[in-house]
């Protein structure tokens, strides 16, 4: 239902096959910006990282990471890699590895690999 005229409550499940690939694709390439899609998708990919799945978490990476992408679905992607990095299995590891390099990609000096001043 693209112009969300109907009520519905849709359950993806976690372990179809198939399913990621679609909503990553979802998330990176829905032009112009379906800001409820991928929302969507984000909270599936983080089902699926959740789960267990790598390239799930590299999804959501990504996401973070391309500056086309809207804010509140880039803060949704981090806040679910985050989610994703709290429990100490190798997973985990990845994720918050994932956390970390879009951080450093981001805030920190490329030449001293320390935080930059916030320019309030």
């Amino acid at each position: 239902d693209p112009e969300q005229e109907w009520l519905a409550r849709i359950e993806l499940p976690v372990n179809q096959a198939g399913l990621e690939g679609m909503i990553a694709a979802q998330l990176s390439k829905e032009r112009p910006a379906d800001v409820s899609a991928q929302i969507a998708a984000v909270a599936y990919l983080q089902a699926r990282a959740e789960a267990g799945s790598y390239s799930a978490a590299s999804a959501l990476l990504q996401c973070v990471e391309d500056p086309r992408t809207f804010c509140r679905v880039r803060a949704d992607a981090a806040r679910a890699l985050g989610a994703c990095a709290c429990d100490g299995s190798q997973r985990s590891n990845i994720a918050m590895t994932n956390v970390a390099r879009a951080y450093r990609r981001r805030r920190c000096d490329p030449t001293t690999g320390l935080p930059t001043p916030t320019d309030l």
